[in-house]
């Protein structure tokens, strides 16, 4: 069975308020809320790839370099967790934050 690339209705508006909520790096770091973009945790293509996101700036996810304090997930996926956190640890403060600790999928 062929992975699913586009987002469904649900997962959609849990992108937006992703998107919304800014960069959780910056966040962290200095509490603005820098524009974001999606970063898929496993992957766009992944089984509930469009669940798991973080939210991102430019700089954090893919243009900024291999230091401090703009260290790029891509390509330095190690740096970039030592430095701000796992994955998981961001993905689960994002639910904090912006859905009362739940996950996405479940129900409020």
């Amino acid at each position: 069975m062929p992975s699913r690339l586009t987002p469904n209705k649900a997962e959609k508006q849990w992108l937006l308020r992703v998107v919304e909520s800014g960069c959780i790096v910056c966040r962290n770091l200095n509490g603005s809320k820098t524009p974001a973009e999606a970063h898929h945790m496993y992957g766009r293509s992944a089984k509930n790839g469009h669940w798991y996101l973080l939210p991102l700036c430019d700089m954090h996810h893919r243009n900024g370099s291999d230091k401090p304090p703009f260290i790029k997930f891509h390509p330095y996926k190690a740096r970039f967790e030592a430095e701000y956190g796992t994955q998981e640890e961001l993905f689960n403060q994002l639910c904090d934050d912006i859905n009362g600790g739940l996950k996405p999928w479940e129900k409020q």
